[in-house]
């Protein structure tokens, strides 16, 4: 038998070398090797390089690139380190970089995108292209006093794509210290009246608009209600004419409208709607759709009246080979009904083509029956210098629509569609395609003018925007006493006498003595301020409007102050048309802005211009460059409407009203 202490130090010695390995564990050493040697972290990886992606891309002005950093190290490993580094641009002005690499291509050029963490840094390149072409939007608006208007930068370039360069674009202003601020974005404030150029610009490329800030207060809510229109045009070397009414909703919707079109085919009662936009000195653009198309007009309001939002308007169409041109008249829809007519007489003038294409206008007098659905008359034609005067005719009326104020009549063989602007005038067009017309009747308040200057204006065959004279005559009892005239290709004219003679129903002689010969107009009387006249001894067969002068005694510089629409063509020759907005200081000097449209090409521009005004009314606008029409001649009505002429070319004519 062992003894059990021969046992005991083998189990001490395997206990202690059980906890001698416990102690020494992984690292293979004792504790008191450990206690004089620390132990020490594994070796670290190093950063050896750091690569950016993408290394070199070629981008556009106002586009981002998000860059990424990726860091090799020395083990062979990679990590992202986009959120760690440190980012950079060598030209900020080329590329703008952000903190998490995003980079914003600023302008044309190339620049080095560099990353960096502590002593390692990576470098790409970025090349930028510039635009070739920069378009602001939005195109020649308005704004009224401390109002805003955000324009947006948009760079065209040589790859065929289009972006938004607003964010880094150089924005300046080109005015009077003060009239307008301007923010680095875009945005400008109207601090005083004038028009502005307002200019974009990256490298060598600028893009340009004008801001026109008015003292007016227009806006969609002024187009409100029931309208009628009337639009001439001369796409070929027959015009083109259209009547109709619209309602517009005051919130830029056009809800419901008819038109009668008399063009290569006759279209009547065409449904219309559209849409609209006004600024707030007047102008602004329509579209119509109806007849299987969709057109668009730019627009400028005046005040008729002191109501809110009762504004006429004139109009022009900007994408017509002919460029119509027309007006537009707040509807009284109380007056839609026949009744409305009955028992007046009413005054009516017509100007279009006959059917050899010629000249042609028509005046006459008109007295509705009882029920305003009859009448009968006299009328005076001019076709092409063939005279048929004091004619009996009768007419026949429809019952008028009462959504539309539209109705048609028939005199004699011809057909018509007319449309009720009130109780006191009815726009017409003919509706026989053999026979295209134009015209207006007014209900006759007085058959003898008054005495007085009278400013006039006649068109060739009747018809907007073919000035054919304009001028200024003086009327006393039956007597002219003097007065002066211009014809078209510049030719003034001295009017030396000459005598008015009238019938009973308010139908006359009107003879002009000049030192270039007579003028033998027919006149009807309107009113005791307005005739309508036709010359009856010329081919050209021009009509229209003599209206009494007020206002002055004598006019001066005084006489044009404040703010105006205008509006002028010339139709058949050139095809321009042209309408804007202006100023006048009662001083002589004008500035407004303009929109002028042609054939395949339209555009808008500030117009700054000087005045003068003779006592009679008559006066010249001679306009500084680039506007197409260099001097307008012009004749006062009254300080709140002016007959104005292009002379000698183009001679666009038209008329400015006081807004």
């Amino acid at each position: 038998m062992r003894s059990t202490r021969t046992s005991l130090p083998f189990l001490a010695l395997v206990v202690s070398v059980a906890i001698s390995s416990l102690l020494t564990g992984c690292s293979g050493h004792s504790p008191s090797q450990s206690a004089g040697n620390p132990l020490l972290p594994p070796p670290q990886p190093s950063l050896t390089t750091i690569t950016i992606a993408p290394s070199g891309p070629t981008v556009d002005v106002g586009t981002t690139t998000q860059f990424f950093a990726t860091g090799s190290y020395s083990d062979g490993s990679t990590k992202d380190l986009t959120s760690s580094v440190t980012w950079s641009s060598a030209s900020s002005s080329v590329a703008a970089i952000s903190g998490s690499g995003l980079a914003l291509a600023a302008g044309g050029g190339t620049s080095t995108i560099s990353a960096t963490s502590g002593s390692v840094t990576g470098t790409a390149f970025i090349q930028v292209a510039p635009p070739t072409f920069i378009t602001l939007t939005p195109p020649f608006p308005a704004v009224s006093l401390g109002g805003s208007q955000q324009f947006t930068a948009t760079g065209s370039f040589a790859d065929g794509t289009t972006h938004d360069i607003t964010r880094v674009a150089e924005w300046t202003v080109m005015t009077t210290p003060g009239t307008v601020t301007l923010s680095n974005t875009g945005v400008a404030v109207g601090n005083a009246k004038g028009v502005n150029w307002i200019c974009a610009t990256s490298g060598t490329v600028t893009g340009s608009t004008y801001l026109n800030v008015t003292d007016k207060t227009f806006g969609n809510a002024s187009l409100f209600g029931s309208y009628a229109f009337t639009l001439t045009s001369f796409p070929t070397a027959s015009p083109n004419f259209e009547a109709g009414s619209f309602q517009a909703d005051g919130n830029g919707n056009i809800l419901s409208g008819s038109e009668d079109i008399n063009a290569a085919a006759v279209s009547g009662g065409v449904a219309l709607t559209g849409t609209y936009s006004i600024y707030p000195d007047g102008r602004g653009t329509v579209t119509l759709t109806g007849n299987g198309q969709t057109r668009t007009f730019r627009i400028v309001l005046s005040s008729n009246s002191s109501n809110a939002g009762d504004n006429n308007g004139q109009l022009l169409e900007t994408d017509l080979a002919g460029n119509a041109i027309g007006i537009l008249e707040k509807q009284d829809t109380s007056a839609f009904s026949n009744s409305q007519m009955a028992g007046s007489s009413f005054v009516f003038r017509l100007g279009g083509v006959g059917t050899l294409g010629v000249n042609r206008s028509a005046l006459g007098v008109l007295a509705m029956d009882s029920e305003g659905l009859t009448a009968s008359g006299v009328q005076d034609l001019n076709d092409n210098g063939n005279l048929t005067s004091d004619s009996p005719i009768t007419e026949s009326n429809s019952s008028v629509d009462p959504a539309t104020g539209r109705m048609l009549a028939t005199v004699g063989n011809s057909h018509f569609a007319m449309y009720m602007v009130s109780a006191a005038k009815i726009n017409i067009i003919q509706i026989d395609s053999s026979l295209p017309a134009l015209g207006v009747a007014e209900k006759q308040t007085a058959t003898a003018p008054s005495d007085g200057g009278y400013a006039f204006q006649v068109e060739s065959g009747g018809t907007q925007g073919r000035a054919w004279m304009m001028g200024q005559f003086d009327l006393a009892g039956a007597s002219v006493t003097g007065g002066g005239e211009t014809q078209a290709i510049a030719v003034p004219i001295t009017v030396t006498g000459g005598s008015m003679t009238l019938g009973s129903t308010g139908r006359g002689v009107l003879l002009h003595n000049t030192d270039h010969g007579f003028r033998n107009f027919v006149a009807y009387g309107v009113s005791p301020q307005k005739m309508y006249l036709v010359l009856n001894n010329d081919p050209h067969a021009a009509s229209g409007v003599a209206e009494l002068q007020q206002g002055s005694a004598a006019f001066s510089l005084a006489s044009l102050s404040g703010d105006y629409s205008f509006a002028a063509a010339q139709t058949g020759q050139t095809n321009l048309t042209l309408l804007g907005q202006f100023a006048a200081d009662g001083q002589g000097n004008i500035f407004g802005v303009e929109d002028l449209s042609q054939p395949g090409k339209s555009n808008s521009a500030p117009l700054g211009a000087t005045y003068t005004v003779s006592p009679s009314g008559q006066g010249t606008i001679t306009v500084a460059a680039p506007s197409s029409i260099q001097t307008f001649i012009f004749y006062l009505v009254s300080p709140g409407k002016l007959l104005v002429w292009g002379n000698p070319n183009p001679d666009a004519n038209g008329i400015a009203l006081a807004q």
